[in-house]
C-alpha cells in the first residue's frame, strides 16, 4: 500500500479535542489540549497508559522549548495522538480536520505517537494536500523526535506555513 494524499470525501469521525487535565502536564505554563484520543471503537480509550506516557514526556520538554522563543510563548499546546492503529492516510485526515477546526487557535502543534515513522509519513500526506494553508502561520510546529527526521518535519512545517521548532527526543 503506497502513500497517497488522502481523499476529502472519506469519512472521518468527529473530531475529539480533550483539555489534558493537569495531573498529566503538571506545572506545564499554557492550555494543554489533546486531538484524536483513541475512541470507543477501539480497543484502547482515551487517556490510555500510552497516551499518558506520551503527554507525560512531551509537555515538560516542549514547556522548556517553547520557552526559549519569545513567539511561541503565547497561545495553547495542541498534542496530537498519531494513532498506530490508522493508516498514515486517516491520521493525514484527520490531522487536517484538526487544523481547520475552529477550536484549534494560533499555537503550538505537537504530534505525539510511538512512532516516528508514523508521525512523518501522516505529516507528508498532509502537507501534500492541496488546501489553503494560511490559517497555519500564526502557529508553530514542534516536532519532538527523532533527529533523522528533523529536516522532513521541517520541510512539512514550511509547507504548512507554520514555524518550526525541534528538539530530539529519544
Amino acid at each position: 500500500m503506497g502513500l497517497h494524499a488522502y481523499r476529502s470525501d472519506t469519512a472521518i469521525p468527529a473530531l475529539n479535542l480533550v483539555a489534558v487535565p493537569e495531573s498529566l502536564t503538571g506545572s506545564a505554563g499554557r492550555r494543554v489540549y489533546i486531538g484524536n484520543l483513541p475512541d470507543d471503537s477501539e480497543a484502547l480509550t482515551g487517556f490510555t497508559p500510552q497516551v499518558q506516557e506520551l503527554i507525560r514526556d512531551a509537555v515538560p520538554v516542549a514547556d522548556l522549548v517553547l520557552a526559549r522563543h519569545e513567539r511561541s510563548q503565547v497561545g495553547p499546546l495542541y498534542l496530537f495522538f498519531i494513532n498506530p492503529r490508522l493508516s498514515a492516510s486517516h491520521n493525514a485526515a484527520l490531522l487536517a480536520r484538526f487544523l481547520t477546526d475552529p477550536r484549534f487557535q494560533p499555537g503550538c502543534l505537537a504530534p505525539v505517537a510511538a512512532s516516528h515513522a508514523a508521525v512523518v509519513h501522516s505529516f507528508r500526506l498532509l502537507a501534500a494536500t492541496p488546501v489553503d494553508h494560511s490559517r497555519y502561520r500564526h502557529s508553530t510546529l514542534l516536532y519532538l523526535g527523532d533527529t533523522a527526521n528533523q529536516r522532513a518535519m521541517q520541510r512539512f512545517s514550511q509547507q504548512l506555513g507554520m514555524m518550526f521548532r525541534f528538539q530530539a527526543l529519544y
